[in-house]
């Protein structure tokens, strides 16, 4: 913010200074040549002051809402640098998918891990929701981790395990639900508790995190019958997924408390904290966390930026 601040400030110098020169230049082709120089420092003035906007509304609006997943996620990873987690909303057939998924990883990274950099191996399995072979898994598995598509998973494992020896090493797999139950069970199976196993057998090796995200998009994967961990206990190992609280829709309550809270930083769209509460809900369906973040930018003339969702 205070670079966009810096530029938006040499900027405005820059077109006072055009200004002046315009008003006493008397040779037109000079003059052209000015006025254009002035409109072109004007548009991109206009572009730095709404790209100011854009990232004041995102840093408030990472504090709207997630907050039982947040202080979930912080407990087990402040102590551990190993760990699976489930992110997951309620069953929702219709609109399970607009629940923020991506947004909460995204958030959590950069709120709680604090930026931290990372090899991000992103393993989306709507790809596959069509292969009923859990080789196809394994093989879109291999290559993102730059093997061969025909590798074992020790190898996969291995590979992963020497990354993880260098850098933080993020595994993400998206849209779980689309694979069979027995695909997940196969997975945390051979390649995920290997190589936990292997991890704590080396500890000391690696100063950096090796966690696993699991996008679960439907709400289904939560009742599947495979062990998940709500919350730290003497008896949880790595190798079980912890299952983060389920995303809900934002409530009236939370909308009106993150407003207050938030008030001194939020673009001018609130004249009316009541209208303003009732309108982000009726066009986001009562709450849907998506639409919610979405509809608050539209009314803050902030277009709702794709990258913020993207992983």
């Amino acid at each position: 913010m205070y670079e966009l601040s810096k530029q938006q400030d040499l900027l405005a110098e820059k077109i006072q200074r055009l200004g002046e020169s315009l008003a006493i230049e008397n040779d037109p082709a000079s003059k052209f040549k000015l006025e254009k120089q002035l409109e072109e420092s004007q548009a991109d003035l206009v572009a730095l002051k709404q790209q100011a906007l854009s990232q004041s509304l995102y840093t408030c609006l990472l504090r709207l809402g997630y907050q039982e997943q947040e202080v979930a996620f912080t407990r087990f990873i402040h102590r551990e640098s190993v760990a699976a987690f489930l992110i997951h909303t309620s069953p929702d057939p219709d609109h399970g998918w607009l629940y923020g998924q991506h947004w909460l990883f995204n958030r959590l990274k950069l709120r709680v891990l604090q930026g931290i950099a990372g090899k991000k191996v992103i393993l989306d399995l709507s790809c596959m929701a069509r292969s009923r072979d859990v080789k196809a898994m394994w093989r879109e598995l291999s290559r993102k981790v730059g093997l061969r598509q025909d590798s074992k998973t020790e190898d996969i494992c291995d590979r992963v395990y020497q990354c993880w020896q260098t850098q933080n090493i993020f595994l993400i797999l998206d849209s779980v639900d689309f694979m069979p139950e027995d695909y997940m069970r196969d997975l945390l199976q051979e390649f995920w508790s290997p190589l936990v196993a292997r991890s704590q057998r080396n500890q000391a090796i690696s100063k950096f995190k090796l966690l696993m995200f699991l996008i679960d998009k439907s709400g289904l994967v939560g009742q599947w019958n495979i062990q998940f961990a709500d919350r730290p206990n003497p008896f949880w190992r790595a190798e079980i997924p912890v299952k983060l609280p389920l995303i809900q829709k934002f409530s009236n309550s939370e909308l009106t408390n993150w407003i207050f809270s938030e008030l001194p930083s939020l673009p001018q769209f609130i004249d009316d904290t009541e209208v303003a509460i009732e309108t982000v809900l009726n066009n986001s369906d009562g709450g849907v966390p998506q639409w919610v973040l979405e509809e608050i930018c539209s009314l803050s003339n902030c277009e709702w930026c794709d990258e913020w969702n993207r992983l």
